[in-house]
């Protein structure tokens, strides 16, 4: 497969196209098909170093910050998604909602992005018409969840971007803390090649 990455020292004249292989799910990973990519002023930001980079965070980076991708196969282990699964996002422009895209995509999943402005009885149906098995959310939006999760009901898991003892605080039953997850997995992670045709994103 090919990817575009950048590293440091960042600059546009930094970024380049390079070959790798073609990953294959290890256990308890999903390969996501990316299908599109939309770049902003983020991602400018990302190549120059700017944005969502800690001190000592070298590279490389593929630099994009709004994507989707479908799920294209699942390692041993894997039962909670499958190829063709919708998740579901509902979340400020975060560091954290990125990585949620990336993970999205990267198990293959088609990724279903939620407008928070709209009413919670046009989110219930926009979700239960989708499909949506996962969403993804931040800690703001979970009272206005929990007083219509029952309106929801294709909805089978609450992932909650944040740290367990914030996610625990909220009283939200069932959510999943995201860095409770990303702590539990191994941080080297092989993207693959999915048909060109596989749905990413709603």
């Amino acid at each position: 497969m090919r990817a575009l990455n950048v590293s440091e020292p960042w600059g546009l004249d930094q970024l380049t196209v390079v070959e790798a292989p073609d990953p294959s799910p290890r256990p308890g990973e999903v390969l996501v098909r990316m299908r599109a990519v939309s770049l902003n002023y983020r991602d400018l930001l990302m190549v120059n170093g700017i944005y969502g980079r800690a001190p000592g965070m070298g590279g490389p980076i593929t630099p994009f910050s709004d994507g989707c991708g479908v799920v294209e196969a699942v390692g041993e282990g894997v039962t909670r998604v499958k190829p063709g699964d919708r998740v579901a996002t509902m979340a400020w422009n975060t560091p954290r909602h990125i990585e949620a895209w990336y993970a999205v995509m990267g198990i293959g999943a088609v990724c279903h992005t939620l407008n928070p402005r709209l009413f919670a009885e046009q989110l219930c149906y926009i979700i239960n018409h989708a499909g949506d098995k996962v969403l993804i959310t931040d800690a703001t939006f979970l009272p206005i969840l929990a007083e219509h999760r029952a309106s929801m009901p294709t909805v089978e898991r609450f992932i909650v971007l944040g740290e367990p003892d914030r996610v625990r605080s909220t009283g939200f039953e069932g959510a999943l803390a995201s860095e409770a997850l990303i702590e539990a997995h191994d941080a080297d992670c092989k993207w693959g090649g999915f048909d060109e045709h596989t749905a990413c994103g709603l």
